[in-house]
């Protein structure tokens, strides 16, 4: 019987677009392999960064940073690989928005709650966030968005 190699899955690409930085991260499954930043200002840095990944199974980016910086990552991302721009819903993955425009909660902030409604297995939760704003947000033990404070 011939040896078989195990396959691994292709990483996923996370990135954190934010009013100072850019931050990402090379996930393969197990754990972050590669890491890294740049100023936002500086998204045009990341092509040829980007372009010394290993083969990816797709790139999820949350961008705060409005539609210039949305523009240049979609720009200096791997072609072919699928991209998931993350943005804010009235539910998702067991959350519920309780905002009357859902969109206008950072989309940074709705992922941050619906990975709080997770760790926490249902409990209700405080989700703080400091990065160039601290926001603190709200999680009823039944996935409610109560709301939060920048």
């Amino acid at each position: 019987m011939p040896h078989e190699r195990a396959t691994r899955p292709r990483p996923v690409l996370a990135i954190d677009a934010g009013n100072t930085r850019i931050k990402w991260g090379l996930h393969d499954g197990e754990g972050w392999r590669r890491r890294g930043h740049v100023p936002t200002t500086g998204a045009a840095r990341l092509a040829r960064t980007f372009a010394g990944l290993p083969p990816l199974a797709l790139a999820i980016v949350s961008n705060v940073a409005g539609a210039r910086v949305r523009a240049e990552l979609a720009r200096v991302l791997p072609r072919g690989v699928p991209v998931r721009w993350l943005a804010s819903a009235a539910a998702q993955s067991g959350v519920r928005n309780s905002y009357a425009h859902p969109r206008r909660l950072g989309c940074d902030r709705w992922a941050a709650l619906i990975a709080a409604r997770r760790l926490a297995g249902g409990a209700a939760a405080v989700v703080v966030n400091a990065g160039t704003a601290l926001t603190v947000d709200a999680l009823s033990a039944d996935g409610v968005f109560a709301g939060g404070i920048i």
